[in-house]
């Protein structure tokens, strides 16, 4: 009898382990494609962030307004900020970063007449 009770108690706490461990890597997977999505969303700003917005997709939306906040912020903050940016495209020689970098900062202001932003 005792060896019965010990028997499915413990095939009852393997079954709940399993369950537990598969349910939690499920969600670190999920979790996981979240953030890379939001990563990916990064190189295209505006085109994600109307995407986001059509889609009701607030995790993006949200990551992306956050991401642009920096550009708000005073200029130590930003300046900061932009040079670790700089250490992540060190492979990129320095004219050729400051033009790209240059075109994708004016990608973010308001086209002429257009009524602001996204």
């Amino acid at each position: 009898l005792c060896s019965n009770f010990l028997q499915e108690h413990q095939q009852s706490s393997k079954t709940k382990i399993t369950t537990t461990t598969q349910e939690s890597m499920m969600q670190q997977s999920k979790m996981v494609s979240q953030i890379e999505q939001c990563i990916v969303a990064t190189a295209t700003h505006i085109a994600s962030a109307n995407d986001a917005q059509k889609s009701n997709n607030t995790l993006i939306a949200t990551f992306l307004d956050a991401d642009m906040s920096i550009l708000g912020r005073v200029a130590a903050k930003y300046d900061n900020y932009a040079g670790c940016i700089r250490k992540e495209y060190e492979f990129v020689e320095r004219n050729m970063y400051c033009e790209k970098r240059a075109e994708i900062l004016e990608s973010f202001l308001p086209l002429e007449g257009s009524g602001g932003g996204i």
